[in-house]
C-alpha cells in the first residue's frame, strides 16, 4: 500500500493569515509613529499658533481652541464669547475617526474643519482648500491629537 503526502500548505496559509492579523495593527502604529516624527517641531509648534490663535481667523475672539481646547484663555481685550454655539467638544482621536491616518486621506477631516470654519455660528470664516497652509498645519495638530 502507498502512502500518500500530505499537503501541508493551506495549514500554512493559515499560520501566515493569522499572523497577519495579529502583525497588522503594530506595524501600522510603528509606522504612523515614524511618519508623525517626520513632521518638525518648527511645523507642530506652527499648528499649534494657527490652532489657537483667534487672529489668524479674522474675529477677536473665535479660534479652533475655543471649543476644542480646554486650556483655551479668552482675548482680555474682548472678553464676551459671542459664540452661540459655544460648548467643549474634545478632538482625542479625530485623525482616526475621520480616516486620516498614514494610508488614509484627510478630505474627510478637511470637510468637518470647514463646516466648523464656514458655519457663521462658528468661526464665520469661509472655507478653505486642501491646499491652504492653515488646512495643512490644522491637520498636522489634529493628527497629534
Amino acid at each position: 500500500m502507498e502512502r500518500r503526502s500530505i499537503d501541508y500548505s493551506w495549514i500554512i496559509l493559515i499560520v501566515i493569515a493569522v499572523i497577519a492579523i495579529f502583525a497588522y495593527k503594530p506595524v501600522v502604529g510603528y509606522l504612523r509613529e515614524r511618519s508623525s516624527q517626520s513632521t518638525g517641531a518648527t511645523d507642530y509648534q506652527k499648528a499649534k499658533e494657527v490652532f489657537y490663535d483667534y487672529q489668524v481667523w479674522g474675529h477677536p475672539n473665535r479660534s479652533c481652541a475655543m471649543c476644542h481646547a480646554k486650556d483655551y484663555e479668552v482675548n482680555p481685550e474682548h472678553p464676551d464669547i459671542d459664540m452661540p454655539d459655544f460648548k467643549y467638544v474634545q478632538l482625542k482621536g479625530v485623525a482616526r475617526k475621520y480616516h486620516y491616518t498614514l494610508l488614509g486621506s484627510p478630505s474627510d477631516l478637511v470637510k468637518r474643519i470647514n463646516r466648523c470654519l464656514h458655519s457663521p455660528t462658528r468661526i464665520g470664516y469661509g472655507t478653505l482648500t486642501q491646499q491652504d497652509e492653515r488646512i495643512r498645519l490644522l491637520l498636522i495638530y489634529l493628527k497629534k491629537l
